[in-house]
């Protein structure tokens, strides 16, 4: 059953309508696969940056003990590049678009920010979960 929602907190502000239907998930052997169209999909922000892996990490805790319960990050990974000893990598999951523009909102979020881009060679990629394999 179709289920029509309206969002208020977006860029740019206004409201969004939005179709959401129940998951559509399915086994494949041992492979569950869920797909995302036509609902709120998860959003994943890639950072690659140049620096210190344990400077990288005190950072990140840094973050969350700052932001406690107002940070939407549902879940960060920290890599580093086997090829390029110096590259970071950071995989940080939200439950939407919407909800990682909320985090973006936040001083910490701003903060920290402004200082990778001043002190290393940062990007972001920015990608839409369409589609989940896990097993």
């Amino acid at each position: 059953m179709l289920q029509l929602t309206f969002l208020g907190s977006s860029v740019p502000k206004a409201a969004l309508a939005v179709i959401e239907t129940p998951a559509r998930t399915k086994t494949l052997s041992s492979v569950s696969i869920r797909s995302y169209e036509g609902e709120l999909m998860k959003f994943i922000q890639v950072v690659e940056q140049s620096g210190d892996m344990e400077e990288a990490r005190a950072e990140i805790e840094g973050y969350f003990e700052s932001t406690g319960d107002e940070t939407k990050v549902k879940k960060l990974i920290l890599c580093a590049d086997r090829d390029a000893p110096d590259k970071i990598v950071s995989i940080v999951e939200f439950e939407s678009w919407d909800s990682a523009t909320d985090n973006n909102e936040l001083d910490a979020t701003q903060e920290g920010a402004a200082e990778a881009q001043a002190t290393t060679d940062v990007t972001y990629r920015n990608l839409d979960v369409h589609h989940e394999w896990t097993r």
